[in-house]
C-alpha cells in the first residue's frame, strides 16, 4: 500500500511531462531497452532534452519493475505478474535508481523553465528517498497492519480488469504465481530477522486477524476469488 501511494502521487505528479509516453508506447523500438537509453542519456547535450528523456524513462521503468504499480494505474501488459523481490532484482533496482539520481544530479538546473524545476526537484527527492530506504533497510520491513502483501494482493486482484477471457486468465496467472511471492516475502522477513531489523510489535499486531478475515469456507467467497463469481456472460 505504501507503494502503490507514492505510485499515484509520482504519476500526478509526472502525468504531464508523460503525456506523449501512452502514444508512442505501442511503437517503441523493442531493441531499445531501459539501459542502452539510460546510456544514451549520458551522451546527449541540451539539458531540457535530457531531462524530459529522464522523466520518459524514469516511468517505464517504473512500470516494468512494478506490476502492481501498472494495475494499480490501470497500465496494461503487466497484470499476470507481481513485484520480483527476489534479491537480484532488488539489487538491480537499487542499482538503476543510483544511475538515474547520478545523471538527474548531472543536470544543469540553469536554463530550465519553473515546471521543469519543479519536476526535476521531485524526481530527485523521490530517487534520494529511495534509496536512503534500501540503505535502511526498508526492503526487509514489508508487513505491518497499514501495508504488505496481505492487503495488496487482495486489492490489485481486485481492481484487475475482468471484461475478457484474456483478463481471466491474468488472474489466474497472478494466483498461480502467489507461492514465488509468498516465499520471496518470508526469505526477506527471515533476513531481516536475522539482520535485527523488524518492524515493532505494536505495528503487527493486528496483522493475524486481516489475514485470518480473509479466509473463508467456501473458496468461491475468498476475495481472491471474487471476479469468478460475476463473470461476464459474454465470456
Amino acid at each position: 500500500m505504501q507503494s502503490l501511494k507514492k505510485t499515484f502521487f509520482t504519476a500526478v505528479v509526472f502525468l504531464g511531462s508523460f503525456s506523449c509516453y501512452f502514444a508512442q508506447a505501442e511503437d517503441s523500438n523493442p531493441s531499445c531497452t531501459l539501459e542502452s537509453r539510460l546510456q544514451q542519456l549520458i551522451t546527449e547535450q541540451e539539458e531540457t532534452e535530457r531531462l524530459h528523456r529522464l522523466f520518459d524513462l524514469y516511468w517505464d521503468w517504473r512500470i516494468a519493475e512494478n506490476p502492481e504499480d501498472a494495475t494499480f494505474l490501470g497500465y496494461a501488459g503487466k497484470h499476470d505478474q507481481w513485484l520480483d523481490l527476489s534479491s537480484a532484482a532488488i539489487n538491480r533496482r537499487q542499482h538503476f535508481t543510483h544511475q538515474l539520481l547520478n545523471i538527474l544530479s548531472s543536470i544543469s538546473t540553469t536554463d530550465l523553465n519553473q515546471e521543469d524545476i519543479v519536476s526535476y526537484k521531485i524526481l530527485k527527492s523521490i530517487l534520494e528517498e529511495d534509496l536512503m530506504e534500501s540503505e535502511f533497510g526498508n526492503h526487509y520491513l514489508l508487513i505491518n497492519q497499514m501495508h504488505g502483501i496481505h492487503l495488496t494482493i487482495p486489492l490489485i486482484i481486485e481492481i484487475m480488469p475482468t471484461k475478457t477471457v484474456q483478463d481471466y486468465e491474468n488472474i489466474l496467472a497472478r494466483l498461480s504465481r502467489l507461492p514465488i511471492l509468498l516465499q520471496q516475502v518470508i526469505d526477506l522477513l527471515e533476513q531481516g530477522i536475522a539482520a535485527g531489523i523488524t518492524p515493532p510489535r505494536i505495528a503487527i499486531r493486528s496483522v493475524p486477524q486481516q489475514i485470518l478475515n480473509q479466509i473463508t469456507e467456501n473458496p468461491l467467497e475468498s476475495p481472491l476469488l471474487r471476479a469468478f463469481r460475476q463473470i461476464p456472460s459474454s465470456i
